[in-house]
């Protein structure tokens, strides 16, 4: 018998599923993401090494917050200015700091947007650990097989074990893309939100 989210091929129906949630009062635009999320893992062939935090949704998320106080390009006055001020700075340390001054690259001047994009790997790799740990321990706990589904969930009280099955696993797979979805945007608005503060690598 089934139980609403698997369709007559017997694989879990993900738009069902989603409606479920939204109905449960799930924000929207989460489960858009989600949605998003799960479309892009079910067509992509390498999807157990899937990066739950991609650089498209961290980018996306924080320019949005860099647009919000405006990001002005660096011109060439910008880049000299910089040069001014290292060098007068330098003038000053050199006769009280015993190792040489470090010698910057050109255009060591950067917008807030450059400086998100070149940052970006970074805090990908960083938080990345994190939001795959924490997905795994939640999809961990909802395909254990002493768990049982609420009933709201499976739509029925009398499904088949290989019904519960796939419905763990589709729910687990939602599950993860949910982690994935919040740890990104809380990660994109705080990067974004630095983007708007920080000065130079000193004030990370």
């Amino acid at each position: 018998m089934s139980f609403g989210f698997l369709p007559g091929d017997g694989q879990p129906d993900f738009e069902a599923l989603l409606k479920q949630f939204s109905e449960m009062g799930i924000d929207s635009e989460t489960i858009s993401d989600a949605k998003s999320f799960i479309e892009n893992m079910q067509s992509s062939s390498t999807t157990a090494n899937q990066n739950l935090i991609t650089h498209s949704v961290l980018r996306d998320i924080a320019r949005k917050i860099i647009a919000t106080k405006g990001d002005l390009p660096i011109g060439v006055s910008d880049q000299d200015q910089l040069a001014q001020s290292l060098a007068i700075a330098n003038t000053w340390l050199d006769t009280e700091i015993l190792f040489p001054a470090s010698t910057l690259p050109a255009n060591s001047a950067w917008s807030k947007g450059t400086w998100l994009d070149e940052s970006l790997s970074s805090w990908q790799s960083l938080i990345e650990p994190l939001a795959t740990g924490m997905a795994d321990a939640l999809a961990k706990v909802v395909t254990n097989p002493d768990t049982s589904l609420p009933v709201e969930l499976a739509g029925v009280s009398d499904h088949s074990p290989e019904q519960q099955e796939a419905m763990k696993q589709m729910v687990a797979k939602l599950l993860r893309s949910f982690m994935g979805t919040l740890i990104a945007n809380q990660l994109g608005q705080g990067v974004g939100l630095l983007a708007n503060s920080i000065t130079s690598a000193n004030d990370v």
